[in-house]
């Protein structure tokens, strides 16, 4: 329940920027600048991998199966429902309610584009570059409207990171720790699994603390933008878990062993393909399309059988 009031309180803070941002605009003609600035283009046909017709096909693709069906953030939702049809449709709604949220950000990037496409930007914070629609919210927004902007947004940051932190506490103690310990002292009550939950989450909010600051230098070193940092950070952990899911649904080869080379050798591909490693600059859909490519040629080492 918590999560669909944070989701609400985020959708309202982009609606509350969209129509503020429409209203500022009324005496331009926004559809006239973006036309003049092609920025209305609906299909683009170009192979570099990012935001084209062709990336839509091939990574992002990838990047949403991997998302909607073998992350354990979603799993973990879909496990709370009664039954397999109630699974089925709310993870068909969860991906049908993306696509009104998507469009409402694009339309908030579009007037954000013709506000500022005249506008010479001054920043006005010392050390740090921010972004344009973080420049817009502390600078040119009413104090009431941006308080209520900045709550969407970290009611956002605190529903996607209390999911996540619960679904790696989740594997990390059921899948894990559970078969260990009780395998070593099969009396353990359920007691002691509760107290571990509650570690592994304390636990996993200190590493991703760490995995924040890392991304932090990161991205800065690697000068890409915070998008494209963004879908290249989850590159690294989808394609092995899409190489070894394709290997067990359309093919008879592979094998437990070959799971960890699998994985080990999506996230070697995917930082292999990063420009910053060995100069290669390609769109984030062609590195997931790759590094799946390798996960799932490294499960067909062996047929199913062997052992």
């Amino acid at each position: 329940m918590s999560d669909v009031i944070q989701a609400i309180t985020y959708v309202s803070a982009g609606l509350v920027v969209l129509f503020y941002l429409y209203n500022s605009l009324s005496d331009i003609a926004i559809l006239d600048v973006l036309q003049e600035n092609n920025k209305l283009l609906f299909i683009d046909t170009t192979l570099d991998g990012k935001f084209s017709l062709i990336g839509l096909l091939s990574g992002w693709l990838l990047l949403n199966i991997a998302a909607f069906g073998l992350d354990q953030d979603m799993a973990q939702r879909i496990l709370t429902c009664k039954n397999k049809k109630e699974a089925s449709r709310s993870l068909i709604l969860s991906i049908l309610f993306t696509i009104p949220i998507v469009l409402l950000f694009l339309g908030i990037g579009a007037l954000l584009y013709v506000h500022y496409e005249s506008t010479s930007l001054v920043q006005s914070f010392e050390g740090e570059k921010i972004t344009i629609f973080m420049y817009y919210i502390l600078n040119e927004m009413p104090e009431g409207l941006r308080g209520f902007v900045t709550v969407g947004a970290i009611a956002a940051a605190l529903s996607s990171t209390n999911s996540v932190l619960g679904a790696l506490s989740s594997v990390a103690i059921e899948d894990l720790y559970r078969p260990y310990k009780l395998k070593k002292e099969p009396s353990t009550d359920e007691t002691h699994f509760i107290k571990a939950s509650r570690n592994a989450v304390l636990l996993f909010a200190l590493l991703l603390f760490g995995m924040a600051l890392l991304s932090y230098f990161w991205q800065r070193y690697s000068e890409l933008s915070l998008i494209g940092f963004a879908l290249g950070v989850m590159a690294f952990a989808y394609t092995g878990l899409l190489g070894v899911f394709f290997s067990a649904i359309f093919t008879s080869r592979g094998t437990a062993k070959l799971v960890p080379f699998s994985l080990v050798g999506g996230f070697l591909t995917v930082l292999a393909l990063q420009p910053y490693t060995f100069g290669i600059n390609i769109g984030f859909a062609w590195q997931i399309s790759f590094a799946t490519l390798v996960a799932f040629a490294i499960m067909q080492v062996l047929p199913s059988h062997s052992k």
